[in-house]
C-alpha cells in the first residue's frame, strides 16, 4: 500500500548543497562506501574504516548538514545525476512509505554491479516488474510470516546432519580426519 507523496527532490522545499558541501559529501560518505565496496566487502578497508570510525564522520557529516540546510531534502549536483540526501525522519518515513514508482533502488550502477549475476534480479529490475518480482520473492520467502514454513523440515535435517557429522569425527578423532577439512580437531 502506498503511503503518502514525498515532495520531489526539486520542490521548492528542497534546497541544493554548495559545492563545497557536495565535494565533502562525497569525499566523507561517498569514498568510503565505494572502497569498502558497495556489493562484496573489502575486509582490509572495512577495518580501516571501522578503525577510523567512518560511521561516525559521516553521522557528524549528515548532522552538520542538517544544521546548515535545514530539515528539508538536500540536494547535491553531481556528474551526470542529482543526488538527494534526506535529513528528517517524517521524510525518511515517507519516503520508504512511497510507493516504488516514485524511487527506484535500481541505479545504474547496481544494474550494472549485479545485472551480469543478476539479470533478471528485484534489484535490478524498474516498475513495473520490480512489483511483480518483488512480490513473487516475498511469496518465496515467506515475509508475512515470523518464521518460514520450511524452518521447522529444514532445522531437523541440519540437526541430522550435524549430530552425524559429530559421531563420525569423534570416532574417526576430529574434523580433520573424517572430513578432510582444514578444521581444527577439539
Amino acid at each position: 500500500m502506498a503511503g503518502p507523496v514525498v515532495q520531489s527532490p526539486t520542490s521548492s522545499r528542497a534546497r541544493r548543497a554548495s559545492a563545497d558541501d557536495t565535494a565533502r559529501l562525497a569525499a566523507e560518505v561517498g569514498l568510503p562506501f565505494v572502497a569498502a565496496g558497495a556489493i562484496a566487502r573489502r575486509r582490509r578497508v572495512m577495518g580501516l574504516l571501522e578503525r577510523t570510525q567512518a560511521d561516525a564522520r559521516i553521522v557528524a557529516t549528515v548532522a552538520r548538514l542538517r544544521e546548515r540546510y535545514g530539515d528539508a531534502p538536500l540536494t547535491f549536483a553531481l556528474p551526470g545525476r542529482t543526488l538527494a540526501v534526506v535529513l528528517s525522519p517524517s521524510d525518511v518515513d515517507a519516503v520508504l512509505r512511497t510507493g516504488a514508482g516514485s524511487y527506484t533502488a535500481a541505479t545504474v550502477e547496481k544494474r550494472a554491479a549485479l545485472g551480469p549475476f543478476q539479470p533478471h534480479g528485484v534489484l535490478v529490475s524498474r516498475t513495473p516488474l520490480r512489483e511483480r518480482r518483488r512480490a513473487v520473492n516475498e511469496r518465496a520467502l515467506d515475509t508475512d510470516r515470523d518464521l518460514h514454513r520450511l524452518a521447522t523440515p529444514m532445522l531437523h535435517t541440519i540437526e541430522e546432519e550435524a549430530n552425524g557429522l559429530l559421531r563420525r569425527a569423534r570416532a574417526e578423532g576430529g574434523l580433520r580426519e573424517c572430513c578432510g577439512t582444514r578444521a581444527v580437531s577439539r
